[in-house]
């Protein structure tokens, strides 16, 4: 399951895999 910070990183970079730090940092 991905987070809705992951989706969005998703959204803004689509088709890229790389890990999104701020993404993964839940007070980002």
């Amino acid at each position: 399951m991905k987070t809705r910070s992951q989706l969005e990183h998703e959204q803004k970079y689509p088709g890229t895999r790389q890990i999104c730090i701020e993404c993964d940092d839940p007070t980002g």
